[in-house]
């Protein structure tokens, strides 16, 4: 029968003679299903074979076929072997590294009825190497921490020297006269007065008083160099 409506005439043989009557039948053919395409191993890697495999139910299933093409060769074309719950399988390959393969299938019935599965496209795969170990970044240089105790006594050592070198200076002594410029303010009041031509009220050179008489050396207002000081607050 033919999918679709089909007239089927039925003769009945009597003994009053035949009988044909003329009936009216709508067949409708099953369609072919194609489910559950795979492959294993997931990802092949080079040598690997792979197996395919896929579902399609039903006795009028006459052969099921697999297409499959490596990147850059030619469309091959082999039959899959039906198996136990309608399951087809087949096994391709070895491949190499770097194939890229794509495929489907291809079903027929009984009545030349073609389905292809996927029904747009293809399934798809790729056979690569397995990938070497992980590049670890470097670790981190630890830090040296054996120079710091050195540098700890080296810097107790210099401190330790300082206060030694301080502790050994000898004393300033507090009735030194006082240096102004390199200078004590003696020695500046010398530079500006020469004793030789001083010359004093009572009309006498060095060494005379202000009354005229002899410098007493135990005047504490007398100036080192037998001068005097005019007034008491005055200081050299």
């Amino acid at each position: 029968l033919k999918d679709g409506s089909n007239d089927v005439v039925i003769i009945i043989q009597k003994p009053a003679g035949t009988i044909e009557k003329r009936i009216r039948v709508i067949y409708i053919h099953p369609p072919i299903i194609i489910s559950n395409l795979q492959h294993a191993p997931v990802a092949p890697l080079p040598g690997d074979n792979v197996t395919v495999t896929c579902t399609v139910p039903g006795d009028h299933i006459k052969s099921v076929v697999l297409n499959f093409k490596v990147f850059g060769k030619t469309t091959q074309v082999v039959t899959m072997t039906k198996g136990a719950n309608d399951l087809y399988n087949v096994t391709i390959g070895p491949f190499s590294d770097g194939d890229s393969v794509d495929y489907w299938v291809t079903a027929s019935d009984d009545v030349g009825v073609h389905a292809s599965y996927p029904e747009k496209g293809y399934r798809h795969f790729d056979v690569n190497s397995p990938p070497g170990p992980p590049v670890l970044p470097p670790e981190p240089q630890k830090e040296d921490m054996s120079i710091y105790p050195i540098l700890f006594l080296l810097i107790i050592f210099c401190i330790f020297a300082v206060v030694i070198a301080l502790s050994m200076r000898s004393p300033k002594d507090p009735n030194a006269p006082k240096r102004v410029s390199g200078k004590t303010a003696v020695e500046r009041v010398d530079d500006r007065i020469d004793p030789e031509k001083a010359s004093f009220p009572d009309g006498q050179g060095r060494g005379g008083s202000r009354y005229g008489e002899p410098p007493d050396s135990s005047d504490k207002y007398s100036t080192p160099r037998g001068g005097y000081s005019r007034y008491k607050n005055d200081k050299y």
